[in-house]
């Protein structure tokens, strides 16, 4: 990417850090015949989301591993996620991950786990319902073509420790009910389709599940597509959406005044929906989050944007970042609602504060926001680098060119080229704006950096400035004519819509679908590899038969559009493929190993600091053991707090108490140790004078040495004097 000039470090950062999310849409030219898969894909797309009840108030969706990382959803890689070699080698390490890795994964462990994972062929689907009663709707697709296969499922699953079972077989329309969970779970299954839905609540009758069933029959228009449409489309990616609006009421009976009081100020409370995904929209990746708010509460408090890139490039632009600065109604109503509600100092300052600038420069703000704005685009072309900004009163903005000459002691002089009015405006740098003995106070070297100025050329083309720091990217844009429309870049090579981007920034790179194709080969190698799966890389098609066009793109956006706030990284295909120095299967072996390392080394450290705290116990096992020798019976509360007293806790031990007439020591772990239950319990028996000591917890037994594994914490009851 070829970026110059001041912008180019920053953007440069910030396209390193994109540059790998990025991508563009299949150009045809070079296409080669591919072989189509033509049965069904191994990772079905969402289903509730087309059939989403109206009354839903919540909707989230946990994408098919598989799917989000290689089902086609319509953008570059999408013939070549369809060709018949991909399709075939996902099914091969769908498998393989089952049957050789998911058993060393936390988790998947226990072989029901990994059999319902094997038998999940799309995202899980969730939305929440208040009327006519609270329930939950799961939906989701299996692998499962016989009612007698999917009840032999269900009564192999264990949540949360209970063991789930059908309630009786399913009927003849594939409807039952699942028992073993702490509320009533009425269930269909199709075993033509493979299609579950499951609805969960206190109140759900076997009559009122079987109308939700068929209310589902037909593909919806729900309010939450609106904001689905912009992240998601595709169905395979992560989408989370609430009706706030709807949700507050019901939720308020469960927050504490505190706080409410804490929502009402930060206005979410006027919050009519929100939404957050990662997944493919209008052919690029998206990685979302979206607030619907209303012109009311805080949201009076930022500047609505209502961009209109009416600009020009030469050539396609290598890279635009688009700056909406306030109009001048825009700023008045924002100041007047701040200084409303601001404190009398806060207020005095502000308006001191524009006081000195006018004094100052002859200008206020108004007069600014007056004459340019509110598009700033900063344009990185075949010309060069150099911004457009918007004139929006030309005798405003003569007037405060002149008088801005006046304060400064110096005016813009005038050129002509090709029927075109230059204009060279030279400013004093800060030093050069120094008295002479400020700049004496310096030394030597100042009197030579003071000569040094700050320069600003521009021409006027249409209803926009064009400006620079020299003059030769803006002669040579006149030279080769810009005849490039940027808006009709923006929305046909990068898929982006910046009309109501308060900040955007939008570039393309050479070569990065191709790079992003190879890294996604590399991936399925080195996957195929760990997972012991059959997996023929020759088979794949290359970049040049996929048709992958020359150059990607990338882009970052933040949002004040009417009704929506929004904030947005748009990239091509798969944020995994991300990285694009180095081995790459170096890179993805380490990835999916450190996925079940990691895990497992944070359970051995947790595990060796409670072995700590059993030994920082010793003391008090010691005390409490020569007390009963003594005096034959545990000690009593004075005694037990004298003894607790004694010893002082561990690095990983926040206390070690000894329980009054039982002898039993407690140890409470500190904060810093992850582990729920906080506590074990060492109990004293008596063998033939002798104490012998057994362990209790209710923490997880993953966390637990293996003596005290198994045995749950005791009642407490003190005794004794």
């Amino acid at each position: 990417m070829r970026i110059r000039g001041k912008f180019a470090q920053v953007f440069s950062s910030l396209a390193t850090i994109l540059l790998l999310l990025a991508g563009t849409s299949i150009n045809a030219a070079d296409k080669k015949d591919l072989d189509p898969w033509q049965g069904e894909m191994p990772v079905r797309a969402s289903w509730l989301r087309e059939h989403l009840p109206e009354d839903a108030i919540m909707y989230f969706r946990v994408p098919h591993p598989l799917g989000f990382l290689a089902a086609p959803k319509g953008n570059t890689l999408d013939r070549a996620l369809r060709s018949n070699a991909n399709i075939e080698a996902l099914q091969n390490i769908k498998g393989a991950m089952v049957a050789n890795v998911l058993q060393f994964i936390p988790g998947f462990e226990e072989a029901f786990v990994r059999d319902f994972a094997d038998q999940l062929r799309s995202p899980v689907e969730v939305a929440v319902m208040l009327a006519p009663a609270p329930s939950v709707i799961i939906s989701m697709n299996l692998d499962i073509d016989s009612d007698a296969a999917f009840q032999q499922m269900i009564d192999a699953l264990q949540i949360g420790g209970a063991s789930l079972s059908m309630l009786s077989p399913l009927d003849e329309d594939g409807f039952g009910q699942v028992v073993g969970l702490p509320v009533p779970v009425s269930v269909n299954f199709n075993a033509n389709s493979g299609q579950v839905i499951l609805q969960a609540g206190p109140a759900i009758a076997a009559e009122q599940f079987s109308l939700m069933v068929e209310s589902l029959s037909l593909p919806v228009d729900h309010r939450m597509h609106a904001m689905e449409k912009q992240i998601d489309s595709s169905g395979y990616g992560l989408f989370y959406w609430i009706d706030s609006e709807s949700a507050l009421p019901a939720a308020q009976m469960f927050l504490s005044p505190e706080q409410l009081a804490n929502i009402e100020e930060s206005g979410l409370d006027k919050l009519r929906a929100a939404a957050f995904g990662w997944g493919a929209a209008n052919e690029k990746g998206r990685l979302s989050v979206i607030l619907d708010m209303p012109r009311d509460g805080e949201r009076q408090f930022l500047p609505y944007v209502n961009n209109e890139l009416a600009v020009t490039s030469v050539g396609e632009p290598d890279a635009i970042i688009t700056l909406s600065i306030p109009t001048v109604e825009e700023f008045s109503r924002i100041e007047a609602l701040a200084l409303e509600s601001a404190s009398e100092e806060t207020r005095n300052s502000w308006l001191d504060g524009k006081a000195e600038i006018e004094a100052e420069t002859g200008i206020t703000i108004e007069n600014v926001l007056g004459a340019i704005g509110p598009e700033v685009i900063g344009i990185f072309d075949q010309a060069g680098d150099y911004a457009a900004i918007r004139l929006r009163d030309k005798k405003l903005f003569d007037q405060f060119v002149k008088q801005v000459s006046t304060v400064a002691g110096s005016a813009p002089q005038e050129r002509r080229y090709k029927r075109k009015t230059f204009y060279h405006w030279r400013f004093a740098t800060e030093i050069g704006s120094l008295s002479e003995e400020e700049t004496e106070a310096f030394g030597p070297l100042a009197f030579i950096l003071a000569r040094q100025g700050e320069h600003i050329h521009w021409y006027q083309d249409g209803d926009f400035l064009y400006i620079a720091s020299i003059p030769q990217p803006l002669i040579d844009r006149v030279d080769a004519g810009a005849d490039t429309d940027i808006e009709s870049w923006l929305s046909k090579k990068q898929n982006m819509d910046l009309s109501a981007s308060i900040l955007g920034l939008t570039g393309s790179s050479e070569k990065l679908p191709r790079r992003i194709y190879y890294v996604y080969l590399e991936l399925l190698q080195a996957i195929a590899d760990i997972s012991e799966a059959e997996f023929d890389v020759w088979s794949m098609p290359t970049a040049a038969q996929v048709g992958l066009p020359d150059k990607g793109a990338l882009g970052f956006s933040i949002n004040f559009g009417d009704p929506y706030l929004s904030m947005e990284l748009m990239f091509e295909n798969n944020p995994l493929e991300s990285i694009f120095s180095g081995d790459m299967t170096s890179v993805a072996a380490i990835g999916i190993i450190a996925a079940i390392a990691i895990p497992a080394y944070n359970d051995y450290t947790i595990r060796a600091q409670v072995s700590q705290g059993l030994n920082d116990a010793s003391a008090t096992k010691a005390a409490v053991a020569e007390y009963y020798h003594d005096f034959g019976e545990f000690p009593g509360p004075t005694a037990a707090a004298a003894i607790g007293d004694e010893v002082a806790p561990g690095q990983f031990s926040a206390s070690i108490t000894v329980t009054p007439g039982s002898g039993i020591i407690v140890i409470t772990y500190s904060e810093t140790v992850r582990v729920d239950g906080g506590q074990i319990f060492l109990l004293p028996s008596v063998e033939n004078d002798t104490i012998e000591w057994s362990c209790a917890s209710g923490i997880p037994d993953k966390h637990l040495p293996a003596a005290c594994r198994g045995t749950p914490p005791p009642e407490l009851h003190s005794g004794g004097t």
